[in-house]
């Protein structure tokens, strides 16, 4: 009997291994990625609007790309002013116009007004205290009092028309000193902004030469640009605690610590009978709640962070849409100077604006509201999430589901606005060439009881520096340079034009 020998080529193995192996983790991959879906189809819930498919784990996210709103547009072609989408682990309903906004944030308000968890916001900043992320009777007592503090200080009377005015006058005498010269407008600005919340809420306003203050407006300008309401820390809060964030929580440090310390100066130097700012009144309220022996929503230790949330809105948001007003002004001269016509024909050269003749500028105005729309600063609102199981449009919204505002479509529905993307200031004035129209579909400030809490104030600011700046100066795009793209952005929380740098021609 013979015997037959095999010879094996040993350098064979390790391929066949690795072969194996490979063929090994691609099968677990894919059988993981199957079961994630079949877990998701079983667990969905039934009846949620259609939506686009995303990926396992991540969801959706990598399809976002940098602006979130564009691709939220572009997916109503597809499934409508309503649908679901995956993002992360979360499923989100984002709703794209203003039936559909109307029906979940007025008519089901109780139950579509809550704030869900935000990474950014619970991880980061933290909720406790604050008069914009808390949820339920404790929210809507502080939003109470902070509507009402805020008309103690001024908002929307002439006492705060004044003040804004004053500090428009500082604005123009520190743009005058770089007139006719390019210069970044940012920081005159943002600090002239800052000066009117800081006013309000520290009692004291910060000199343009103050070099800490510029350097914390600078740190919140990065903080807002390298947050995002989708960003992936949001989906998965584990990242907050990794290098990945290690920035942004250095920059809630600076900025934490800056407002801490001015509270705890006001606590040392409290009077009840000099009621000074919004701390002091945030202190008083603390200490009539505990005479009266009321139920206290306000932390003693937490005054700090309701104040840092009308510091951070009401510096940044105003900022950013003074200077999407600036430059519009380089991109359509032509818009102005007629702006500028209107300004000199109701108040000259030397008189000082008032609020209560904005009736008198209805071109002014349009033009204002035409950037707002056209730029849209906010261009996603902050979200919100349900508290119970709703019906939308037919679809059932499950209790807990997040709930976004798309406010870019919004504001370029073209079932809303006549060929949305031309940017025309006249769309918002009524044929008489008078009257401002209204278009339910321009919601700079939001919907509903969440409504932002300063828009009063906001509106009042870009009314008068804008009548202000263009009473004084002539915005040009500075010799041998372009006007920076309007499309040219950053987008975080807000979406924002990159630096660029204007000519201000005294007028």
């Amino acid at each position: 009997m013979s015997t037959v020998t095999y010879k094996t080529n040993t350098m064979t193995l390790p391929i066949v291994e690795n072969v194996l192996a490979q063929l090994s983790l691609q099968n677990i991959l894919l059988v993981g990625s199957l079961l994630l879906l079949i877990i998701r189809i079983i667990g969905s819930p039934r009846n949620l609007p259609p939506g686009p498919l995303g990926f396992p784990i991540v969801g959706a996210i990598p399809r976002l790309g940098k602006e979130s709103y564009v691709k939220f547009t572009e997916w109503t072609r597809e499934y409508g002013n309503i649908y679901s989408v995956r993002l992360g682990g979360k499923t989100i309903v984002v709703l794209n116009d203003i039936e559909v906004a109307k029906e979940a944030f007025v008519k089901h308000a109780n139950h579509c007004s809550d704030r869900p968890h935000i990474a950014d916001v619970r991880i980061g900043l933290t909720v406790p205290g604050s008069l914009v992320f808390e949820n339920g009777p404790v929210w809507k007592e502080r939003r109470r009092w902070a509507l009402g503090a805020l008309r103690n200080f001024g908002v929307g009377n002439r006492s705060l028309e004044n003040k804004i005015n004053e500090e428009a006058r500082y604005l123009c005498q520190e743009i005058e000193t770089k007139a006719e010269v390019a210069f970044d407008p940012f920081h005159v600005v943002n600090n002239a902004v800052s000066n009117i919340v800081c006013s309000i809420s520290f009692g004291e306003r910060f000199d343009y030469a103050d070099s800490t203050f510029e350097f914390l407006l600078l740190q919140l300008k990065e903080l807002f640009a390298s947050l995002g309401l989708v960003s992936a820390a949001n989906f998965f809060p584990f990242l907050w605690h990794t290098p990945y964030k290690a920035k942004e929580r250095q920059l809630y440090k600076t900025i934490k610590t800056f407002v801490v310390d001015i509270v705890n100066r006001h606590k040392k130097t409290f009077d009840a009978k000099d009621i000074r700012d919004m701390i002091d009144h945030y202190i008083n309220e603390i200490n009539q709640q505990k005479e009266k022996r009321n139920e206290i929503v306000f932390n003693p230790d937490l005054i700090w962070r309701g104040i840092q949330d009308l510091f951070q809105a009401g510096t940044e948001t105003t900022t950013t849409t003074m200077r999407w007003i600036i430059l519009y002004m380089l991109h359509y001269p032509e818009v102005q100077r007629k702006a500028q016509k209107e300004i000199e024909r109701v108040f000259g050269r030397e008189r000082t604006p008032s609020w209560e003749d904005r009736s008198e500028l209805p071109y002014v105005r349009a033009m204002i509201m035409e950037i707002q729309r056209c730029s849209t600063p906010t261009h996603s609102n902050v979200p919100r999430c349900t508290n119970a199981e709703i019906m939308l449009k037919g679809y059932t919204i499950p209790a807990n589901t997040q709930l976004l505002l798309n406010v870019w479509g919004l504001h370029h529905d073209p079932n809303m606005w006549d060929d949305p993307y031309k940017f025309n200031p006249m769309r918002h004035i009524e044929d008489d060439g008078k009257t401002i129209k209204k278009n339910d579909a321009f919601l700079p400030f939001g919907i509903g009881d969440r409504v932002c809490i300063g828009q009063n104030l906001a509106k009042m600011e870009l009314f008068l520096f804008t009548v202000n700046l263009l009473q004084h100066f002539t915005f040009k795009v500075p010799d041998d340079q372009s006007p920076l793209p309007l499309n040219d952005v950053i987008v975080g929380v807000l979406r924002s034009p990159k630096p660029f740098c204007v000519s201000a021609i005294k007028c």
